[in-house]
């Protein structure tokens, strides 16, 4: 029976390719706990990654994926954000508080 050794896969960045991916998801979430620059940091890495990677195409598809899941997480980011500004009261003082102004959506209600 003959065995085939297959190497690791190398990328162009000077290491193996599935460390390439890993660094990629984990600088995406690192940087996305980062108020409002993890909006960009969510897809601005794997353009980086995509950029920089000349030969991999394994690490090229992965780039393009978390581009996308960067992209998903950063729009969700900002509709929750938004929806809480609506919805969470807004109480600054005992005068907002009585006339009714400064709670959001719930004025509405």
């Amino acid at each position: 029976m003959k065995t085939t050794a297959i190497a690791p896969h190398k990328s162009s960045l000077g290491m193996n390719a599935n460390i390439a991916i890993l660094v990629m998801f984990i600088a995406m979430a690192a940087l996305s706990w980062v108020p409002y620059l993890g909006w960009i940091a969510a897809w601005g890495v794997p353009i980086v990654f995509l950029i920089l990677e000349k030969e991999s195409r394994f690490v090229k598809f992965w780039a393009v994926q978390a581009i996308g899941i960067g992209i998903v997480r950063a729009a969700l980011s900002i509709i929750f954000q938004i929806l809480y500004w609506i919805t969470i009261p807004k109480v600054y003082n005992l005068n907002n508080l009585l006339s009714g102004r400064g709670w959001g959506a719930w004025r509405l209600v």
